[in-house]
């Protein structure tokens, strides 16, 4: 058969086929381009919701200024932001904003309730480790140590690459200085000094809490150095079988 013959009965079959659906066709072309509207107007819409909510946000001021006398906006008109646009990065900004200004009045409680609520609405979120250790630091500022001590241990362990880490460990330090427990204080001095490229001005504060803790308690100054080996000779030998060095004076 021709091949120019065989194309010829193909498109005529073809034409006969559309002509017998021409509604069909009709209705599935209408179906395709609402969904391209649809899909039009839901980006618009999306993008113009997250314009107002960025818009909404920035009209409040998060900090008083002294230049103008302004005053920083409340806890509840951040939240308002929050529940108006909570699906938009604005709105999820404005809750950990309402619970950081409940924070800073000196409501604990609410502000714990809020960050604990940013961390369950918003939990991938790249500032869910702020929210974490708000909710640690809403604790301790209620002298509620030992939930405390846990949250920022949680911190700690959960977010180790994130600045908040260090934060956290300086936190449990000062909780176990309340505590009265020098060896664990010590312990997460230690740490956080012996790695000054990770925790930066963290470690550079460690270092200097350290030393104060060793000048008042001389007997952890011996146990600390008795954990490490030090190298005589190319040999490491532990220091134990070394005498004890003498504490320095403390300055009157």
């Amino acid at each position: 058969m021709n091949p120019e013959t065989t194309e010829s009965t193909g498109l005529y079959e073809f034409l006969a086929w559309a002509e017998a659906n021409k509604k069909r066709l009709m209705l599935a072309a209408v179906a395709v381009l609402v969904a391209i509207v649809a899909l039009i107007v839901y980006s618009y819409l999306r993008d113009r919701r997250e314009a107002q909510a960025s818009e909404s946000l920035l009209a409040l001021r998060a900090l008083p200024s002294a230049a103008t006398g302004a005053k920083a906006a409340s806890p509840q008109e951040f939240l308002r932001v929050a529940d108006d646009y909570a699906s938009t990065s604005a709105g999820e900004r404005a809750l950990l904003l309402a619970a950081g200004n409940l924070f800073t009045e000196g409501k604990y409680a609410e502000a714990q309730a809020q960050f604990e609520k940013f961390k369950a609405s918003f939990g991938s979120s790249p500032l869910v480790s702020i929210a974490a250790l708000g909710v640690a630091s809403s604790l301790d500022a209620q002298d509620k140590m030992d939930a405390a001590l846990a949250a920022y241990q949680d911190v700690a362990i959960n977010y180790p690459d994130d600045p908040v880490a260090a934060r956290a460990k300086l936190a449990m330090a000062s909780i176990y200085e309340a505590k009265k427990q020098p060896e664990q204080e010590l312990k997460v001095l230690d740490e956080l000094s012996s790695k000054p490229a990770i925790y930066g001005d963290a470690a550079v504060e460690a270092m200097m809490r350290k030393e104060q803790l060793l000048q008042q308690y001389p007997n952890l100054a011996r146990t600390n150095a008795t954990t490490a080996p030090v190298k005589l000779g190319g040999a490491a030998t532990n220091t134990s079988n070394l005498a004890p060095p003498t504490a320095a004076p403390q300055a009157k």
